[in-house]
């Protein structure tokens, strides 16, 4: 770790640590090592240089030995100083003030040099290069008769030592939740040394002229998920300053500074390779020290230069070594001994997976068979209770049976019920009720989304009955909680006008639901909202707190708990801070331990040394105290409310949050806060946990515990430790992640609530019939969105429809009589469902206003002779069905506004319905017959989805409300139609209505609501043996025969019903079974006409037919259920679900043998993949034969296909001439491994050709391989190329998918180029010994197609040579960019990769008039995501930086400049974007963006040492270094200044003249109010931190009685730094500053002691105040008595008390004052309890008295002395 460290701070390398990596023990192996270099640097020299290096040397020494220990040693430090002759030089490192002091010896003065060591964060990393600074900063001249001075050295030692451990105030400060901390992410400020010291110093000494230097300093700030960030070594700067400034000014001038740095670098090159070091560090070292070696040029000397190519070599061999040793493994291919196989007994296949199936088809064993479907387990109705359970187990088991049946009952129960079951609940229940409540809504529109996704009449639906849910609760809610009625419902009314409703009582629904939101938004106060962060009195969480008591106390509880909590921490602080004092004492009074080594040298242990353990002890840290809750008032309601919010209203918020942000919102980004309220661990205990919750509070901010301020050094202050809290708390929904108040403004229902166009000649319409705001002048205006195969005339009608939504059923009247829009169309039957659906504004009667029309009797009568007019022109053409559909969903929304109205409009509405009934019903029965005689699948799937939208269509006659259907069951027939037209909806529709597209699913799933609607009417029918159900059946069923009387299953209350079929002669009776609601007919427990759901849903079923359902029968073969009804291709075909899955068995008419399916998963292990999937298995169960046929000729036998002979002596797969290899023979493992790097062996088909020939056929890339007459490998296409056994090209060296070919030995072509195959695909690399693997993922399925490259070598260039096209450019640099050695040059290019894939992406090839494509965008995207990203943190601070290293890829290969160039290939496209048609931006959306300029340019900066300089063209421009103001320097500081003349003055002993300064003093004094400490022990003169921040009230006495007995000789250089150090932190003591130097130099003061009391109270002042004695007397007046008048007892008791006061004010001072009774004669008060006090009072004053006259009646001014 040390020799990392030393490496990672001394050449900076690319890749820098996380954090912060500083440590005593790194600091002192590196001082060590520069010393040793300096040592060694010095045999080198010749012996006029060694007498001037000996300065370094004990230079660097003195530095060492100070490193040793963890703290500056005073002691060793004092021995330095004064150890220092002509031209030695001393540094520290005073690393809590971030800065350095040099001493430098003269013959006549001693200069004291200072500077910063290390730059701001934001200096540093506001430049793209290096920043320039100049060195030293100040420098202060001493005499050396002042230096010399044991004192002065003593006390110069020891403030050093205090100010290298003390962590002061010059730290920058930050502000987090209202308190100030220290940011300990940047550098302090180093004024303390750079100001206060030079002060202090230059008033003993003066500014001295010296030479300066200017250094580019290097540096980073580099952090990632550590407390601090990195930063470069403060050591190796002083090093390195001090060094370069000593040996600028000796006779070694700077060139032997830059040559010792070589030198030492050099030295840890070296070392670096001793301990292996990774390739790209010794490669980064070796570049370094070259460099510095050509700038030194011919002034380095001869033996260094030497010393450096040495090193630089060796490391050049290793890694040239290494390398070498990956390019043989590169090279290498798999064995190869074709001779040696025996290819004939390779083809005998072996079968080990599948052998054990097979024998089991041969020898089969069958079960009885088992009803194929139960009607058992029927569903029953769910009533409101069992929906309303507090687990919703009841939902969930009902809905995963049956999800649209389960949704109706939930909306059924809903809107019949839950009025009655609020009214039910008590007051106590309500918590519980709206939990339920709230349940049941998050379940059911969570089912009912995802259910009802894409149906806008469902989802409509679905809305109104969660809005009813709301009501509900919001009901609840307000009668426990009635201050919510002043804030906003939220829920906005124009939501309810977008829904799509058509049954009258879905629309009486929602007038209710209507009338009540207006109402709760009538007693809304405007602005306020429940959901509101504004902290303020009218916030409801604010306003509950301050009603309820048991919130109260829960504030009380967690403030009294944190006051406890922050008084264990004082106490903690006030002990840790007396131990660190106490351990800095005892290790103060101790000397370092050494001991003496073999070598007679002193050595110094620091783990044994007892003063270095004590001061590793003194580095205690303290964890802050954060307050739990935040500062303002109104705040801490908020928190404190959400800690223990009411169930009730949790409730309210969470379904107001899932009505609004679930269903209405549109995707927001999410927000990830740092912290909710419920994670803070200060106020976790307290929270009250509810499942069904989603609001919190959530703060983006952390709080200190989770900051880098958790913790702090000690010593500290109080309010450095106890803490405001830190948090920023906002209202945040924890299910969906976002803020509600932002999501609430963007609520919108009217995409689902609308029908969705789908893409073709109307989509472009769309917004016409999702909104009503547009005019017929912006649809006119708008004719160029017009399709080009759409007419104008049918534009303007479509988008004139809804342009004035209260003519819109004027409109479609018309369009109905103009007959423009083509009816037929889903598109226009989705614009007029649209229209006539939405219920748009509602009058304050409760009216649909854009609905009147529908109540006007005139009105209803057109628009019905219209429909009828328009029937009977369509009625003799089946394909008109939509626009049937359209008439009966116009007459039945008719229906819903006229229903309490049966006049003439009514019945011929009814009729009406009727005869599209009639209508529809015959072209049913017509498609019926058609399907029945079709052969073809094809077009038997057609037939079957147009059969099932007629019947659908059909059946929509019915779809009227409840009240309005029992007129159209006024006879059999029109059960007869419903019955028969459910049985076909039924087996010609897939299990799962998303597999329908458009308007069959809407059609299918308004049929299925219908079915749920008229259950109970149709079960009633059935039970009063109405002989529909017969009828309709018969139809699907020809051969049924009436039997028994219908009979509901088991009794029970659901919809299936049962009955027995009538025996005949020829016939038995059979069980038949009938489902109201699904429209299942069984038979015998079996499905009639469609097959069951089971085999459908199975693997070989859907492999062989598809989405097709051929309809079945019951089999006549042995031991199958199922045959299909008619032949397909010939076959007929069986099916059995056995214990291992389906099983499908198919016989030809015309033979006899019988075909059974094999699944491809039990061939998968045996066969190639080629041969496995997209293939079907056949097996001949009469001659044992297995024939392989493709899938899309399944039905066809063919002898190009493959088969495979079964027999004992051996399994044989032939194909002609040709045999199949075993894939487990040892031919196939061998030709495997020999393409394995293009293609997995599984994908392989190798062959037997003519029983000699041995092919390889690679399917998936379309080629071919053989084995020659010479045992080579060799390749069909390209002609003439073989397996070369060299499998390296010299180039793309770790490139694992590859395959190398040369010119066959007898090519006629000598000069023909090497070839390379590379597979096209995903590209994935790891780190792999010493160099990269790449592989590219060729996995995929066996039909999968993929792209081989194929390059040329060009031996002569130098290159790859590719096809011209982008892809296979942009292909060939990125495989270079992962493959590059970034150390090492391929072969072939002599570059690198990182080099060749920049020169192909700044090459013309990839910048010119080419479309790009995806593939193209795609490896752009690719390559520029190799350039390391760099983002910073903070983001909005910029002031340090994260590196996202490409974990395997070495940090050379993660070159700048590839996202550059792709930058510009990509921009160059854009540009370009204009001459291509059909060009998208859309190619480039996952380009990455997050690549800061900025950061991208230092990082380029920093690495260009590793790159030529022709790859220079890739930096971005602009300035690289920055001239760094350093704040070492500020001129004409004025604290710098005031420290200046109060050091003077205490040098010259004098004390500086101020005018009524005593007064001064005397006023301070006063203003404390305090407590004032006497004198308990002396305080110390000598500097300590103290001094900064003066505790005056308790050091005052004491402060003086040390002044006072100090001595000019011993005690000015002590005073010399604590008195300036308390003037520069504190200006406004400079009155104080000059009386305590008064005190010590005036000799006055030697005599005066000060007063000997213990303690002083100054909070009444120092002498008996007026109405302090007016209260005493007051206490022992006597009480009135009726001798006298009421007014003659008041004056007389002023008259006394006006007495007493005076006298008392005269006798003040004196130990005890004259007894009252002296001069009152006692008539009005009592003496002797007056006399008690008043001598109480007096003893209290005193000492405060002694107190004023200590400072009052002593001059503090020299001049008055």
């Amino acid at each position: 770790m040390t020799l990392r460290h030393k490496i990672t701070h001394v050449f900076c390398p690319p890749h820098l640590p996380d954090g912060d990596d500083r440590s005593h023990s790194n600091d002192l192996t590196l001082s060590g090592a520069v010393r040793d270099s300096a040592f060694d640097y010095s045999s080198h020299l010749d012996n006029p240089a060694k007498a001037h290096w000996k300065c370094v040397e004990k230079l660097l020494q003195n530095l060492e030995e100070v490193m040793r220990f963890p703290r500056l040693e005073e002691t060793l430090v004092t021995a330095q100083l004064e150890s220092m002759t002509a031209g030695d030089v001393v540094a520290y490192l005073i690393q809590a003030q971030n800065a350095a002091v040099v001493f430098r010896r003269g013959a006549e003065e001693t200069i004291a040099e200072s500077f910063e060591v290390s730059p701001t964060v934001a200096a540093v990393m506001g430049s793209c290069g290096k920043l320039i600074c100049s060195y030293p900063g100040p420098a202060i001249a001493v005499p050396n008769a002042v230096f010399d001075d044991a004192v002065f050295r003593v006390e110069l030692a020891h403030f050093l030592c205090k100010m290298n451990s003390d962590n002061l105030d010059a730290a920058p400060k930050t502000s987090k939740g209202g308190s100030t901390v220290s940011e300990a992410r940047d550098t302090v400020h180093p004024r303390y040394i750079t100001e206060l010291l030079t002060g202090i110093l230059r008033a003993v000494g003066r500014p001295a002229e010296i030479q300066r230097i200017k250094k580019r300093i290097g540096d980073d700030v580099v952090w990632r998920g550590s407390r601090l960030p990195w930063r470069r070594s403060s050591l190796w700067l002083v090093i390195r300053v001090v060094l370069q400034t000593t040996l600028a000014r000796s006779s070694l001038v700077l060139d032997g500074y830059k040559a010792f740095m070589l030198f030492f670098m050099n030295g840890l090159a070296g070392e670096a390779m001793e301990h292996k070091m990774p390739d790209d560090v010794l490669h980064w070292m070796s570049a370094k020290i070259s460099r510095r070696l050509t700038k030194l040029g011919d002034s380095a000397p001869s033996w260094l230069s030497a010393a450096v190519l040495k090193t630089c070599t060796k490391i050049r061999n290793l890694l040239d070594g290494k390398w070498r040793k990956v390019q043989d493994n590169d090279a290498c291919s798999p064995t190869w001994n074709p001779l040696s196989l025996n290819f004939l007994a390779d083809t005998q296949l072996s079968l080990p997976s599948s052998h054990k199936y097979i024998n089991n088809i041969l020898n089969p064993v069958y079960s009885a068979f088992q009803p194929a479907c139960s009607v058992a387990g029927s569903r029953m109705h769910g009533s409101l209770d069992d929906f309303l359970s507090m687990t919703a187990e009841s939902f969930q088991d009902s809905y995963k049976a049956n999800p649209h049946l389960t949704l109706y009952d939930v909306e059924r129960v809903v809107s019949c019920g839950i009025d009655d079951w609020v009214a039910a609940v008590s007051v106590d229940d309500t918590a519980a009720a709206c939990e339920k409540l709230e349940l049941l809504a998050s379940k059911y529109s969570s089912a009912a989304k995802e259910t009802y996704e894409g149906n806008p009449e469902e989802f409509s639906r679905m809305f109104l009955t969660v809005i009813e849910l709301w009501v509900a609760i919001d009901k609840l809610v307000l009668r426990q909680i009635p201050i919510l009625c002043n804030y906003s419902p939220e829920i906005p009314i124009s939501l309810l006008e977008r829904l799509l409703l058509r049954d009258a009582r879905d629309i009486q629904r929602l007038c209710l639901a209507s009338g009540y939101i207006r109402k709760r938004h009538s007693q809304v106060i405007k602005g306020w909202s429940a959901f509101s962060d504004q902290a303020a009195k009218r916030n409801f969480a604010v306003r509950f707190v301050n009603q309820d008591c048991q919130l109260q106390a829960l504030r009380d509880r967690i403030v009294d708990a944190a006051s406890q909590e922050r008084q264990t921490k004082v106490e903690e602080l006030k002990q840790l801070n007396e131990r660190y004092h106490d351990i800095t004492r005892r290790a103060a009074a101790m000397d370092h331990e050494y001991k003496i080594n073999r070598r007679g040298l002193r050595k110094h242990r620091v783990r044994k040394c007892g003063k270095c353990k004590l001061e590793s002890e003194s580095k205690i840290e303290i964890k802050v105290h954060e307050w739990p809750l935040p500062v303002d008032r109104f705040r801490v309601a908020m928190a404190v409310f959400e800690l223990n919010r009411p169930l009730a209203f949790d409730m309210w918020r969470s379904i107001t949050c899932l009505l609004l942000i679930d269903l209405c919102s549109p995707p927001f980004e999410q927000k990830h806060p740092h912290t909710c309220l419920e994670e803070y661990s200060a106020l976790h205990p307290y929270y009250t946990e509810h499942t069904r919750s989603r609001v919190t509070l959530a703060s983006d901010t952390k709080p200190f515990k989770k900051s880098h301020y958790y913790s702090i050094r000690v010593p500290a202050e109080e309010s450095k430790v106890c803490v405001n809290n830190g948090l920023n708390f906002y209202y945040y929904d924890k299910r969906i992640h976002v803020s509600p108040s932002d999501a609430f403004r963007a609520v919108d229902i009217s995409g689902p609530c609308s029908h969705q166009l789908p893409p073709g000649l109307y989509q472009n319409l769309q917004r016409y019939l999702q909104h009503t705001a547009h005019s017929s002048n912006e649809v006119l205006c708008s004719q160029t969105d017009c399709h080009r195969d759409l007419s104008i005339h049918e534009f303007i009608a479509y988008g004139h429809l809804r342009s004035t939504p209260s003519l819109q059923w004027l409109n479609i009247l018309r369009e109905i009589r103009a007959n423009t829009l083509t009816l037929r169309r889903d598109e226009v039957h989705m614009l007029l469902a649209q229209a006539a659906s939405q219920v748009g504004p509602m009058s304050d009667s409760g009216k649909l206003m854009w609905h009147f029309e529908l109540e006007q009797p005139q009105f209803r009568q057109s628009l019905l002779g219209e429909l009828e007019t328009l029937l009977s022109t369509i009625s003799g053409n089946w394909l008109e069905g939509l626009t049937m559909n359209t008439i009966s969903f116009l007459v039945a929304r008719m229906l819903c506004a006229t229903a309490v109205v049966q006049d003439h409009s009514y019945h011929k509405a009814l009729e009406l319905l009727r005869i599209v009934r009639e209508t529809t019903f015959c072209w049913v029965l017509e498609l019926l017959h058609k399907l029945e005689q079709a052969t073809c699948e094809a077009e038997k799937e057609q037939l079957r989805g147009r059969l099932r939208d007629l019947a659908a269509i059909c059946r929509s006659t019915f779809d009227v409300g409840l009240d309005d259907a029992t007129p159209l069951f006024d006879s059999s027939r029109a059960l007869e139609i419903l019955i028969c037209c459910a049985i076909v909806i039924h087996n010609n529709t897939p299990p799962q209505f998303s597999a329908l597209g458009g308007m069959s699913r809407l059609l299918i799933e308004r049929d299925c609501r219908l079915s749920w609607k008229l259950e109970e009417l149709v079960n009633s029918m059935i039970l009063q043996g109405n002989d529909g159900i017969d009828l309709g059946i018969k139809h699907v069923w020809p051969g049924y025969r009436k039997g028994t009387r219908w009979q509901r299953v088991d009794g029970g209350d659901h919809s299936w019903f049962t009955t027995n079929t009538s025996r005949s002669a020829t016939q038995c009776s059979q069980q038949v079974h009938f489902d109201v609601l699904g429209g299942t007919l069984l038979v015998e427990g079996r499905p009639m006409g469609r097959i069951l759901d089971e085999i459908r849903s199975d693997p070989i079923f859907k492999l062989v037919f598809g989405s097709q359902a051929p309809d079945v029968i019951p089999s006549d073969l042995a031991g199958m259920e199922y045959a299909t009804r008619s032949s397909i291709d010939e076959y007929r075909v069986y099916f059995r679900v056995g214990t291992d899955g389906l099983i499908i068995r198919a016989q030809n008419e015309t033979n006899p043998d019988v075909l059974e399916l094999i699944p491809p998963q039990k061939l998968a292990s045996d066969l190639p993949a080629a041969l496995v999937e997209n293939h079907v298995h056949w097996f001949n169960l009469t001659n044992r034969t297995i024939e392989v046929r493709p899938i899309e000729k399944l039905w066809k036998s063919s002898s190009d296909n493959w088969k495979l002979h079964l027999s004992p002596e051996g399994h044989l797969m032939v194909k002609g001439d040709t045999s199949l290899f075993d894939v487990h023979s040892q031919t196939w493992q061998m030709l495997s491994e020999r393409l394995q790097p293009l293609e997995n062996p599984k994908n392989l088909m190798i062959m037997l050709e003519n029983s000699k020939i041995v092919s390889v056929d690679l399917p998936r890339y379309g080629l071919s391989f053989f084995i020659n007459n010479d045992q080579e490998l060799e390749c069909r296409h390209p002609r003439g190329m073989v397996y070369d056994e060299c499998q390296s090209a010299g180039t793309l060296i770790g490139l694992v998918s590859k395959l190398i070919l040369r010119p066959k030995a007898s090519s006629a072509d000598d000069n023909a180029p090497r070839l390379v195959l590379v597979p096209e695909g995903d590209v994935s690399f790891v780190e792999q010994g010493d160099h990269v693997q790449v592989t590219i993922d060729t996995s995929g399925p066996a039909h999968k197609r993929f792209r081989c490259q194929i390059f040329q070598i060009d031996a002569d260039l130098g290159c790859l040579v590719g096809n011209a096209s982008l892809a296979s450019n942009l292909y060939r640099a990125y495989l270079h960019a992962l493959t590059s050695k970034p150390c090492s040059m391929d072969p072939l290019t002599q570059k690198t990769g990182t080099e060749e894939a920049l020169s192909i992406l700044h090459s013309s090839a990839c910048r010119s008039f080419m479309k790009v494509d995806a593939r193209s965008a795609k490896l752009l995207c690719r390559i520029a995501e190799l350039t390391t990203r760099r983002t910073w943190y903070p983001e909005h601070l910029k002031c340090m930086q994260t590196v996202h290293w490409l974990v395997g890829l070495p940090v050379a290969s993660q070159h700048h400049g590839f996202y550059l160039a792709c930058s510009s290939i990509k921009e160059i496209q854009q540009q370009l974007q204009v001459f291509h048609d059909g060009q998208s931006t859309a190619v480039f959306k996952d380009f990455p963006v997050d690549y800061d300029d900025h950061l991208l340019r230092r990082a380029a900066i920093r690495a260009a040492v590793l790159y030529p300089r022709t790859l220079d063209n890739s930096l971005p421009g602009g300035e690289c270094d920055a001239v760094y103001e350093a704040r070492d320097v500020r001129p004409s500081s004025a604290d710098e200044l005031r420290v200046y003349n109060t050091a003077l003055a205490v040098y010259n002993w004098s004390a500086p003249q101020r005018k009524r300064s005593g007064n001064k003093i005397l006023a301070l004094v006063e203003s404390w109010k305090a407590t004032v400490l006497g004198v308990s022990t002396a305080f110390p003169l000598r500097y300590h931190r103290g001094w900064l921040s003066p505790d005056l009230p308790a050091s005052w006495l004491s402060l003086y009685d040390s002044c006072r007995r100090s001595e000019a000789q011993q005690h000015r250089f002590q005073l010399i730094f604590s008195l300036p150090a308390m003037a520069y932190t504190s200006p406004n003591l400079k009155d104080v500053v000059g009386t305590l130097l008064a005190f010590a130099t005036t000799p006055q003061f030697k005599n005066e002691n000060p007063p000997d009391y213990t303690v002083y109270n100054l909070s009444d002042g120092y002498t008996p105040s007026e109405a302090t004695l007016n209260k005493i007397v007051s206490r022992r007046a006597r009480p009135y008595r009726d001798s006298v008048t009421p007014q003659e007892y008041r004056e007389r008791l002023e008259r006394e008390t006006g007495e007493v006061i005076a006298k008392m004010t005269a006798a003040w001072p004196c130990n005890k004052p004259r007894p009252s009774s002296d001069f009152l004669d006692s008539s009005g008060i009592t003496p002797d309890a007056l006399d008690s006090d008043l001598s109480e009072l007096f003893r209290e004053l005193l000492p405060e008295l002694g107190a004023e006259e200590s400072l009052e009646s002593r001059p503090v001014d020299p001049s008055s002395s």
